[in-house]
């Protein structure tokens, strides 16, 4: 189930860098679902969440 998530969220932030509208809102909302689930928990804690918003936020604004 985790790696699912983080697929997903791979193939989000591939978006990201393409600069489509709305995918860090969508990288976000995942991000935190993924955190939420209960086997994806050790693997998206508060930290990583961060780091990939980061992330996010840098691509955009380059």
């Amino acid at each position: 189930m985790a790696f699912q998530y983080i697929n997903k969220i791979r193939e989000i932030l591939a978006d990201v860098e393409k600069e489509e509208s709305g995918k860090i809102e969508q990288a976000a909302q995942l991000m935190v679902t993924a955190t939420m689930d209960k086997h994806s928990v050790y693997i998206f804690g508060p930290a990583m969440l961060v780091f990939y918003l980061k992330r996010c936020i840098i691509v955009r604004a380059v």
